[in-house]
């Protein structure tokens, strides 16, 4: 167990927001519920195709089998509708989009704010805290004015928001602890039984080390400067995304004790993987009684999430024309190919991964798109394709973490983490658009010519 005692120790010196249950937040919570299940039946075994292979001898003959990156096969007699949508042009779109934004920034006369967003990931959380870190390093990183969080966002946004003094906190939460100090795993029958397989209690030991007195007052203090944390949650009996407002409930840890059960029971349920992980029981108030919620995953929900309150946190309706929105994705925009297994455990993965990203690709282009008509300058980052990741973000390699953390640091210090497009805009991110199933293999070094892949 990390004990973040021995950390270099700090220099002295609810809303609740209620969406539609729409088709994605139900399928994304049937995504997780699958693969949970999957976990809990086959308790991470892989081992169909394994035994399939030494018993006949015969490899898969997918693209991955024969090593083939399937990523750069196109069809060449639909290779022109690959960046097209309904006879529109994506390019075309985009450049009127930025017209629209450089306008607005023009003629911006209100203040400069800075909002950071921060995407669930697990383990993958550790590029996040590198690009921070790196990012400090060179002390141009704002005093963000909000900064939201889910999952492993959620635990970053919270070490960030207080301040510079809690970056050595966050590299070694990222950087030093492995599965058993995250959780640890159960009798397969009593997790049947309990309906999660793993027990967080040595997370929790974490989050009580980091969430003491001195950082609630810290937080309270930014807080009252006008400063916001959003940290978001799934209510299960809801199936909606509740939003918490962080500050909020620091402001009052001196005065109501429980404030500071609750700090902590949010940021351990906005981890809460469905099915893995055990639900939280937050208690609420209702007419003088006491209820029971229970809350997981902020991921659940949403990826990553910007509600328009947020933007004008204290009411006012100043323009935001020329401020920035920095969205640091813990993982890969687009997942690494990879051989698709015939056991139940490979299918399920496979499928609730596509499922997963492409809901976190579709809610950065909303955010991209409310920074366009707020005239506010777009920046995101993400874990580089050709950086290679062999741990699932559920597990916690320290070589590997490390290696993420590292890398993230150096591009926080080059500032060349940054696109200012969402996904789908690069080349290589349209759409795979054929016609036949007669396909061309694009040179393994060669940019794809325009309109490919």
């Amino acid at each position: 167990m990390v004990d973040l005692r021995g950390l270099p120790k700090p220099r002295s010196g609810s809303h609740r927001v209620n969406h539609t249950l729409s088709h994605k937040i139900r399928n994304r919570l049937a995504g997780l519920v699958a693969l949970a299940i999957c976990l809990i039946l086959l308790a991470g075994c892989s081992l169909t195709d394994k035994i399939t292979s030494k018993l006949t001898g015969k490899k898969g003959n997918s693209p991955t089998d024969s090593g083939i990156n399937p990523n750069r096969l196109v069809d060449l007699e639909t290779k022109d509708q690959g960046s097209s949508k309904s006879g529109l042009d994506l390019q075309s779109l985009i450049a009127e989009a930025e017209t629209l934004r450089a306008k607005k920034i023009a003629t911006a006369t209100g203040p400069k704010r800075s909002i950071l967003v921060l995407s669930g990931g697990g383990s993958y959380g550790a590029f996040q805290a590198g690009v921070l870190r790196g990012w400090g390093d060179l002390g141009g990183r704002p005093e963000f004015d909000v900064i939201t969080g889910v999952s492993t966002g959620a635990l970053v946004a919270c070490m960030t928001f207080p301040g510079p003094y809690m970056d050595s906190v966050c590299e070694a939460v990222f950087t030093s602890v492995s599965n058993k100090d995250i959780f640890k795993k159960k009798n397969i029958l009593v997790g049947l039984a309990q309906g999660h397989v793993a027990d967080t209690k040595p997370l929790r030991e974490l989050i009580d080390a980091m969430v003491n007195d001195d950082y609630l007052d810290r937080v309270a203090g930014q807080h009252a400067t006008g400063r916001r944390l959003y940290v978001g949650t799934t209510n299960l009996e809801t199936r909606r995304q509740v939003i918490w407002d962080m500050g909020h409930i620091a402001m009052k840890h001196r005065t109501d004790k429980g404030a500071k059960d609750l700090y902590r029971n949010i940021l351990q349920a906005s981890a809460a993987i469905p099915g893995l992980f055990p639900a939280v029981t937050i208690p609420i108030e209702v007419g003088g009684k006491t209820y029971d919620e229970k809350h997981v995953d902020g991921g659940v929900t949403a990826g990553v999430f910007l509600r328009p309150f947020a933007l004008q946190p204290n009411g006012a309706h100043e323009s935001l024309a020329g401020s920035d929105i920095y969205i640091l994705v813990a993982g890969k925009l687009y997942a690494d190919p990879g051989p698709v297994g015939k056991d139940l455990m490979s299918l399920g993965s496979s499928t609730v991964a596509a499922l997963l990203s492409g809901q976190v690709r579709d809610e950065l282009c909303e955010i991209y798109t409310i920074s366009v008509f707020q005239g506010m300058r777009f920046h995101l980052a993400a874990v580089p394709e050709a950086n290679p990741i062999t741990m699932k973000s559920s597990e916690f390699d320290k070589k590997q973490m490390r290696e993420l953390f590292a890398d993230g640091r150096r591009l926080g210090q080059t500032g060349l983490a940054w696109r200012d497009m969402p996904p789908g805009i690069q080349a290589g991110e349209e759409a795979d658009v054929r016609g036949s199933n007669r396909l061309y293999q694009l040179p393994p070094e060669s940019r794809a010519p325009k309109g490919l892949r």
